[in-house]
């Protein structure tokens, strides 16, 4: 998720960020520095779809629409996603 920092600096990651700046969070860790942040947007950062496991795939083509059926391969649901983004664009 994005968060702003509000007004004293956070440090996150081995990065300080000051106050009105973004950066990504894991939803989880927002929690501790709650009071020191708002929320800007819900969604996270895309992970890249090769840096995803296969459940986090399915989940992906499922959120988009995207029928893989009984694929069970991550090389194979990753080509069925990456045709239906070319089809679509």
């Amino acid at each position: 998720m994005q968060v702003k920092v509000k007004k004293i600096p956070i440090r996150y990651n081995k990065h300080r960020y000051q106050a009105g700046e973004t950066f990504e969070i894991q939803q989880e860790h927002v929690k501790g520095i709650q009071n020191l942040v708002e929320i800007v947007s819900e969604e996270t950062e895309e992970k890249s779809l090769e840096q995803m496991t296969v459940a986090e795939l399915k989940e992906y083509a499922k959120s988009q629409d995207i029928e893989i059926g009984k694929t069970s391969k991550k090389e194979d649901i990753l080509a069925l996603i990456y045709e239906t983004k070319r089809l679509n664009e």
